[in-house]
């Protein structure tokens, strides 16, 4: 695994500590305070891990929203508050052995259902057959192509976030002289019609996959937005094959996918579209409950004579 992401780990899992223990901290301190603060380091520690993995939109959201906006206005709310530093009408209760119980249960609960959810990540495939050399049978082959994490596949025509996407050609019988080259293209739209010109190449080795199989995988990294297409040979000292695509070709094809940066356009259409009736009901539920929450801590204790 390279430095890079080792690194990235070690700071992922850092700040996933920093959210665990703030929300302890959370749970557990007896001043109301100290919970809205350890309340900020959770939000920050969250916000921080969804920059790790990318997820840009969700990270600004939760600072603008959660931290700039819904937080501040509940730390107002405490320290406005009248008498809330008097040590008595602070929060005096400690949460007991039932209430922790329940909160591990959810927890784990939690954890078993993330765990257990088989996500699809499977990358749609394509045979092709393409004609070797003279007295030479045909060679078939598997033409796929998954996300950058190299796990995640691309339905044909779908989305490749962050620019980064790699091409796969499978064959049986190929040596390890052999060698695959793949050839991306990138469509311009002109007078409604996709026209398509050499973008990039890149070259990569046959290995061992499954067996009697072996599989080349090329990659292309930092693309900017648009459609692409790829078509990939198998090239050895004998040398080479025809061209074989993985879509359909021509002045007017389809694109084999689509390089998008991040995941704002596809959350913000989503949070503008299907989702905006729930998104706008979670805000007037947070509206209330800061409501409820300010009108029970100024809530007047009468102490009998």
């Amino acid at each position: 695994m390279p430095i890079q992401e080792i690194l990235l780990n070690i700071f992922f899992y850092a700040f996933a500590l920093v959210a665990l223990g703030g929300g302890i901290a959370v749970a557990v301190s007896r001043n109301i305070v100290r919970s809205a603060f350890a309340l900020l380091a959770v939000l920050f520690a969250v916000a921080a891990m969804y920059g790790f993995m990318r997820a840009d939109f969700i990270l600004v959201a939760q600072v603008l929203i959660y931290v700039g906006g819904i937080l501040v206005l509940i730390i107002f709310a405490v320290m406005l508050t009248h008498k809330i530093t008097d040590v008595r009408l602070s929060n005096e209760s400690a949460p007991g052995p039932a209430a922790i119980f329940a909160c591990l249960c959810l927890f784990f609960a939690l954890a078993a259902v993330a765990l257990s959810y088989r996500w699809e990540r499977a990358a749609p495939s394509r045979e092709a057959t393409v004609p070797s050399r003279e007295g030479q049978p045909p060679i078939r082959l598997e033409l796929s192509m998954t996300q950058g994490d190299g796990r995640t596949g691309v339905t044909p025509g779908g989305t490749v976030l962050d620019g980064f996407v790699r091409c796969a050609v499978a064959a049986r019988g190929q040596g390890g002289e052999a060698q695959a080259r793949f050839r991306l293209e990138r469509g311009v739209l002109k007078e409604s019609v996709w026209q398509w010109s050499e973008f990039r190449t890149a070259e990569a080795r046959f290995r061992a996959a499954e067996p009697g199989t072996r599989r080349a995988e090329g990659s292309f990294d930092r693309l900017p937005p648009g459609p692409y297409r790829w078509s990939a040979r198998i090239e050895d000292f004998e040398g080479e094959t025809a061209w074989v695509a993985f879509g359909s070709q021509g002045e007017g094809a389809a694109a084999d996918f689509v390089s998008e940066r991040g995941l704002t356009k596809s959350i913000g259409s989503a949070f503008m579209g299907p989702y905006l009736l729930p998104f706008e009901l979670v805000s007037v539920l947070l509206l209330a409950a800061l409501v409820g929450a300010a009108y029970l801590a100024r809530k007047e204790v009468h102490r009998q004579g």
